[in-house]
Parts: structure tokens; sequence; C-alpha cells
């Protein structure tokens, strides 16, 4: 099992949103777990605040991954 953590970055049609994760990664099937309570937002999505999660597993064999992303984003939308 080894311990990863890095930032990223979600970009949509009026900001972005950034995610400081860590978590875990099973060196021997590949799956790994990842969370944050760290978001962080810019223009339309300043002041964004939740929690993501982060699910999957890598085919260490080319590099590829699935990965499913649950949590809750909360951010004010008015104009």
């Amino acid at each position: 099992m080894a311990s990863f953590q890095g930032t990223i970055v979600f970009t949509v049609n009026r900001g972005t949103l950034t995610a400081n994760v860590s978590g875990t990664l099973d060196l021997a099937s590949g799956a790994f777990a990842a969370s944050t309570s760290s978001i962080e937002g810019t223009d339309k999505l300043a002041g964004a605040s939740g929690n993501l999660f982060f699910n999957g597993v890598e085919d260490f064999s080319d590099g590829s991954f699935t990965e499913d992303v649950s949590g809750e984003i909360c951010v004010n939308l008015a104009p």
C-alpha cells in the first residue's frame, strides 16, 4: 500500500475548483481511494466548500484508470 497526495483541478464553464487530495494506492491490485475537504473555487465558484471522494482502479500496464467521484460541493450561484 502506498500513500499519495496531490491537486486536482476541475475546469467548468465559469470557474475552476481546486481540490487537494490524499489517499492510498494498492500496489498489487491498482485499487485506490482518496478524499478531500479542501476545496477552493474561482470566478463563479468562489467560496465553494464541500467534500469529495475518489475511488477506482489503475491499470499498471498502460497507466489508464477508472474512477468514481462522489461527494458534495456547496456554492452560492446567485447573481
